[in-house]
């Protein structure tokens, strides 16, 4: 009795078809269908039509003529052999305790030029007060402004260089010594000792002012006031400055008379008011804190106002807190100290 076709296909799927193209063993002899033999059968077989007829089944004992079956060889190919287990390697154990080991750079090719390299070029993203700007490490890198007096420091450097350059600032200026000795107007002059009221904010403009009052002036400064002489004897230019200011404020005057008080007053006000540059913000002296002083200054005196936001940062914000105008002091080489307070600690004089 023959078996049921079904068990044969059982049968006949288990022994092996799918075994791979170099199969060098053969099955029992009588078992239907060799694999080696029906693998290399397809070498040798013709394509089929629909005018072929498929050739006659032999015995079940004959093994040397077995029918064509067709078996796809790429299925066959493409099977894995799975890795014995002498092969297999574990894992290396990982102490967790430890840290991670830094990962491992491959090293650059100097003769590939690279459009973007983060070691030559490191973006530092800002929220500028005009536009979102983005600064290369080089721009950190430049020189200071020729424009800041050579004698400038930021507020983040050290004691000791500070008073380095003062020295080297005296020995190598040029002396006025020779030069006539101005005697500063009263209404300028700064108290002694200093005060611990000012007198108006730089940050406004002093001819706006309701009641404006000056050093000596013994109440609101009147058209009078403004109108008199800045010296003694009278002098057409005067040079002013701050010790948190990079520039010198420069007042001249146009007329025969010399420099008015109005034109100190005016002239300090409209130079603090003006931008700075992208040179004044980034070069070598300016270190992130410093810009950070700077910003946050900026955007206390904007206080949310769109207009003063678009304006960008001034040299008014280069002295902080410190806007509480008191007045002048005397200063070397024939300069004149703007002398300030901070108007957080500090009332203003009514």
């Amino acid at each position: 009795m023959s078996r049921p076709i079904q068990r044969q296909w059982l049968q006949y799927n288990a022994q092996g078809l799918n075994y791979p193209i170099g199969w060098p063993l053969h099955c029992h002899s009588h078992y239907r269908h060799q694999p080696a033999t029906a693998i290399a059968s397809l070498d040798s077989k013709p394509p089929s039509g629909g005018d072929e007829k498929a050739s006659p089944s032999t015995s079940r004992g004959d093994a040397k003529s077995p029918s064509p079956i067709v078996v796809a060889p790429e299925r066959a190919k493409s099977r894995r052999q799975e890795p014995k287990s002498g092969q297999t390697k574990a894992p290396p154990a990982v102490n967790k305790a430890l840290p991670p080991p830094p990962r491992k750079r491959s090293a650059r090719n100097p003769s590939k030029p690279q459009q973007f390299q983060s070691k030559e070029l490191t973006h530092f993203a800002l929220q500028s007060p005009t536009t979102f700007s983005v600064v290369s490490a080089s721009a950190l890198k430049r020189e200071r402004p020729s424009v800041w007096r050579h004698d400038y420091l930021p507020p983040s450097a050290s004691w000791l260089k500070r008073r380095l350059v003062a020295v080297r600032t005296m020995l190598t200026d040029e002396s006025t010594y020779l030069s006539p000795r101005y005697t500063l107007n009263s209404l300028l002059r700064s108290p002694s000792p200093s005060p611990s009221t000012y007198f108006f904010d730089l940050r406004c403009n002093p001819f706006s002012a309701y009641l404006l009052h000056l050093p000596h002036s013994r109440g609101p400064v009147n058209h009078l006031h403004l109108l008199q002489v800045a010296t003694t004897p009278p002098s057409y230019e005067e040079h002013l400055w701050h010790p948190r200011l990079p520039w010198t404020i420069t007042v001249r005057s146009m007329r025969t008379n010399g420099v008015l008080i109005s034109d100190v007053l005016g002239n300090i006000y409209s130079q603090l008011i003006l931008p700075i540059g992208s040179q004044d913000y980034y070069n070598q002296d300016m270190t992130a804190e410093d810009r950070e002083r700077i910003e946050t200054t900026y955007k206390v005196r904007c206080n949310g106002d769109i207009g003063l936001l678009r304006a960008g940062i001034l040299r008014i914000d280069f002295l902080g807190s410190d806007v509480g105008f008191v007045g002048l002091s005397r200063s070397w080489n024939g300069m004149w100290e703007i002398r300030t307070v901070d108007i957080n600690q500090a009332e203003m004089e009514s």
